[in-house]
């Protein structure tokens, strides 16, 4: 059964969203690629050091070969990757934790993943717009949320997350 609340000011409505990453707090986003020529193997590996010093090297991976709209994720508890694909977005955004409070403020029964209308994006861009009208709320935007940044992404399907495996973690010397 799907958590539904509907924000009194503005009906924003925000839903859970089950996902294999919805209960993972430690989500870290380190990729985000928009358009099929993006991102093609080029033999190069990907690194990302975190503030405590770990580095977590990711194999380079023909990102968005399937699907114009690709993100990546490192869960730093699981120790995986996770690939977020959609085949047509209609639109996307990145915020960081500012964009975030109107969101943490009205999803009290949803995770870390969840889908959110008719809130203040949707007033804002003439793309997520053109789904509106006065009698029907319009599409969903799903969003994945992290600690520091949320990726929002306005779509009639839903996101194809997949599981990619570990990175190649080195600890920070201590």
């Amino acid at each position: 059964m799907e958590s539904k609340i509907t924000h009194p000011s503005d009906k924003m409505e925000i839903v859970a969203w089950s996902t294999v990453i919805e209960d993972d707090t430690s989500l870290v986003l380190v990729k985000l690629g928009f358009g099929y020529s993006f991102g093609e193997a080029s033999g190069d590996d990907f690194a990302v050091q975190m503030a405590d010093g770990t580095r977590y090297d990711l194999k380079d991976r023909d990102i968005l070969r399937s699907a114009p709209l690709q993100a990546e994720f490192i869960s730093t508890d699981k120790r995986r990757v996770y690939r977020v694909s959609v085949a047509q977005p209609e639109a996307f955004r990145v915020l960081d934790e500012q964009g975030l409070l109107d969101f943490w403020q009205n999803r009290k029964d949803v995770k870390m993943t969840f889908k959110v209308r008719a809130h203040a994006w949707s007033q804002e861009s003439f793309l997520a717009f053109q789904n509106y009208s006065a009698t029907e709320p319009g599409i969903f935007s799903f969003v994945i949320a992290t600690q520091e940044w949320c990726l929002e992404i306005l779509s009639g399907e839903e996101p194809l997350i997949e599981d990619m495996g570990e990175p190649i973690v080195q600890q920070a010397a201590t």
